[in-house]
Parts: structure tokens; sequence; C-alpha cells
């Protein structure tokens, strides 16, 4: 019974602490911007607030300086096999015409339960189900109390099945890819997700990198760097977040992206 108290009250805390910094987060935009420090990394980042002196995560990074636009940089990838997957009239605009796939944008507030059901999917690819369902419901109030816009992948033009969704926070000179999560592992959507990024970033005067977090394992550390992402330890002395918090650029008319 002692086990059993343990494996109950300690999910328990933990969630009812997410939700209160849910509630706290979500009163005003000013306390979403203090949260989101939290979860991006720049409180640990802090000058003598580093263990050892070293960064607990890898990021991975990219100076979009050079970049005139997305398609600049898809047309600069070294493979072509990135190259056709990311340029316009490509892989990723294929697959997305073929399925019926559009993008909506919404704030963090707007999560709700089809959000959270593609998080317990994608969590699903490695953890039974109840660690799924919990890893879930703090990911989700995580992401719900922060600030910044909601990228949603829906069918049927944007207004059907929601497929997975991504989080984009802009503070000083950096565009932070925050959260990704997908259904399926198909249709390009991750892809489409870190094009949307640079797109971004390459719109927005006052954004010089793109910060797409640490990367889950050698093989998505690899996938990022052939897009051009360079893994690095040092992210926040290269990256900019001094700044303060900018809404990130709206999608519609970036690159030839349709907002549905």
């Amino acid at each position: 019974m002692g086990y059993l108290y343990v494996a109950l009250a300690v999910p328990s805390t933990i969630v009812a602490l997410v939700l209160s910094l849910h509630f706290w987060a979500t009163y005003s935009e000013e306390n979403a911007r203090s949260f989101s420090e939290g979860p991006m990394g720049l409180r640990r980042t802090a000058a003598g607030n580093r263990p050892g002196g070293r960064m607990p995560f890898r990021h991975a990074i990219l100076d979009v300086r050079p970049f005139g636009s997305a398609e600049e940089w898809a047309q600069a990838l070294k493979s072509r096999g990135c190259r056709r997957t990311m340029g316009r009239g490509g892989q990723i605009d294929k697959s997305w015409a073929a399925k019926g796939i559009g993008v909506h944008t919404v704030a963090p507030t707007g999560l709700g339960f089809a959000h959270f059901r593609v998080i317990v999917a994608h969590e699903r690819r490695s953890y039974a189900l109840w660690q799924a369902v919990l890893a879930a419901t703090m990911r989700f109030f995580v992401a719900r109390s922060m600030t910044g816009v909601i990228d949603e992948y829906r069918a049927d033009g944007g207004s059907g099945e929601l497929l997975g969704w991504a989080h984009a926070v802009v503070k000083g000179a950096t565009l932070r890819g925050m959260w990704f999560y997908q259904a399926r592992g198909d249709a390009f959507i991750w892809h489409g997700g870190i094009r949307h990024a640079v797109e971004r970033g390459t719109a927005m005067p006052n954004v010089h990198h793109v910060d797409l977090g640490p990367s889950k394992g050698a093989n998505v550390v690899a996938a990022k760097e052939r897009f051009g992402f360079a893994d690095v330890e040092d992210w926040p002395d290269i990256c900019d977040y001094a700044g303060e918090f900018v809404p990130p650029r709206p999608l519609a008319g970036l690159g030839g992206v349709k907002e549905e």
C-alpha cells in the first residue's frame, strides 16, 4: 500500500503544481511571458546558474540572417533531397495538397482536448499509456500557460481533424520552436513545422536565429543538421534572448503560406 500511495501521490502533486502555475500564468499576458522563461530554459542559463559551467541540453539553431526567405534557405541546403522536401512545390506541398492539410494559428489558450489527444498519441511512441497520459497532461498545461502562438495542422484544408501542432515564441532576436506534437508520423508535418519556423524567422527583421530546442535522440539531431541547424551547447551565448517577448508574425502571406 505504501508503494501505491507514493505512486499516486507524486504524480498528483506534480499535476496539482502544474495546474496552479497554469491558472496563474493565464491570468495575464505578463504572467504568461514570465512563466515562459522557465520551459524555454532561459532561467537556468543566467550567469552563475549553469551547473559546472555547462548547459544541460544542447539546442538546434539556425542563423537566418543570410537568407531573405525560407525559399532561399531551402535552396541553400546541401542535399538535393532536403531541397526537394523544403522547397516550394516540393514534397511538403505535394503531400499536403494530396491530403488536404491546412494550417490555422490560435493562441496557446486555444489549446483543447483535441490538442491533448495529439500529445498523448505522440508520447505513446515512447511510453506506456499511463506514462503518456501523465506526460501529456503536464506538457499540455505548460504549453497552454505560455506566450506565443500555436500552429494547428488539420485535414480538410485546415478545418478537419487535428493532425499535429507546433508552438512558436519570439524573444529578443530569437524565434523558438517550442513544442511540436504529431498524432501520426506522416504527411511531412514535422518538416512543414520547421519550414514555418524559418519562414517566420526570415520575415521578422529583429530575428537573427531560429532555435528548435533540444533534440530527442541522435536521429533527430542528424535530421535537423541536414536542414542546416547546428547542434550546439553554447546556444545561450549564440542566440540573443535578452530582449522582450515579441508576437510571432502571422503565417498568412509568408512565402505563399495560405492560412485557413
